[in-house]
């Protein structure tokens, strides 16, 4: 099978690229320049003020700030956290030989649809990267695949574990593998990761396992292509809780740190494991999610 990557150019998009290129017959890795970034005050105008209001005006500035100045915020936490778990990549992704790395503006250009077709590709596949549209979705001559760092459909859209963990329920942080469409994360289902838990691990090492968990779900969903036929997967309904980037606040904030000062993580200890769907017809949501309840109940909490 002939595979396109598309992902960033952060030390945990270079692991993810480099352990795929590594294992597997991978023939083009995709860049994306262009970013969809705009300023806080832009998207609340795009997403209607009088929706969210001045309070959560004013909690979204003191998280910006927060996570500007203090070391105790999740983003510091996952910076210095990402040079320990994958800082050695920066270098080894170099090792790919520079011809197959093709920085582009966006995907969704003429450019980048004739690159997979050049070159065959059977799967594309994502980590981060961009938001694909229908002309190179359609593009690969199997299939496109887009790794989600949450467990869909509990968890949609951004900062889905960091959503997770300050919500309580770090049981449910994990990845999930789906095919694409046009609707964000919104994709039929092929397999979730549930990365391990340690007492001392934050939402910051959650995430970064994650992202080893990325690697096994596409290896082995790869694995499945060369004797099975391709799997349907679950088709998606509406999500159980969908989130936007402005979404997180301060509040949110301070829920993370509890759980830190207050050592949750320790009731939510458990191993990794990972769960495939591969047997499930795509109306079978309701399995999914039972298979999924069945694998994140929480049996040590006092």
């Amino acid at each position: 099978m002939k595979i396109a990557l598309v992902t960033n150019q952060d030390n945990h998009h270079k692991f993810w690229a480099y352990e795929l290129y590594q294992q597997h017959d991978v023939r083009l890795i995709l860049l994306p320049t262009a970013t969809a970034q705009g300023s806080v005050l832009s998207k609340m105008k795009a997403k209607k003020f009088d929706y969210y209001g001045p309070f959560w005006l004013l909690m979204k500035l003191l998280s910006l700030g927060y996570h500007q100045l203090s070391r105790n915020s999740f983003s510091q936490d996952l910076a210095l956290k990402e040079a320990r778990y994958f800082g050695a990549y920066k270098e080894k992704f170099k090792q790919i030989p520079q011809g197959m790395v093709k920085e582009i503006q966006t995907v969704n250009s003429p450019e980048a649809v004739e690159m997979i077709k050049e070159a065959d590709i059977d799967l594309i596949c994502f980590l981060g990267g961009d938001i694909a549209r229908k002309d190179f979705i359609r593009s690969a001559k199997v299939a496109a695949l887009n790794f989600h760092s949450g467990l869909s459909p509990f968890y949609n859209g951004n900062k889905t574990m960091f959503h997770a963990v300050s919500d309580f329920r770090p049981n449910l942080a994990g990845g999930t593998l789906m095919y694409i469409n046009e609707r964000i994360d919104g994709g039929a289902i092929l397999s979730h990761y549930l990365p391990e838990i340690n007492e001392q691990d934050t939402a910051a090492d959650l995430f970064l396992k994650g992202i080893r968990g990325a690697v096994l779900l596409y290896s082995n969903f790869f694995h499945h292509l060369q004797n099975h036929p391709r799997p349907c997967g679950v088709r998606q309904g509406r999500s159980f809780k969908y989130v936007r980037n402005i979404d997180w606040t301060y509040l949110n904030d301070i829920k993370l740190n509890k759980v830190a000062r207050y050592k949750i993580m320790k009731r939510y200890t458990r191993p990794a494991d990972r769960i495939d769907y591969f047997d499930l017809s795509e109306n079978s949501v309701a399995d999914l999610c039972a298979r999924l309840v069945q694998k994140t109940l929480v049996k040590n909490i006092p």
